[in-house]
């Protein structure tokens, strides 16, 4: 009586959110296969840039500071 009420009950819970769990997998799972086609893009097309016989390296933008932190840490390491 009880017991296969309180069972049948949680049986359907599962189900429901294992249904639920799949369906928001599949909705991640999408977003990241879309993310990362547009990031290999523009890895792709930065590349492109940094082959070009036209680049000529810079100095660090302003958002940069910990990539220009680390280079320069990482020389002072090798040194």
């Amino acid at each position: 009586g009880e017991l296969l009420s309180r069972l049948s009950r949680l049986r359907r819970d599962v189900s429901v959110r294992a249904e639920r769990t799949t369906r928001d997998r599949a909705r991640l799972t999408w977003m990241w296969d879309v993310t990362n086609l547009a990031d290999k893009r523009i890895v792709r097309n930065n590349q492109r840039g940094v082959n070009s016989r036209f680049y000529r390296p810079g100095p660090y933008g302003p958002m940069e500071q910990q990539a220009s932190s680390f280079v320069e840490w990482y020389f002072e390491e090798i040194r």
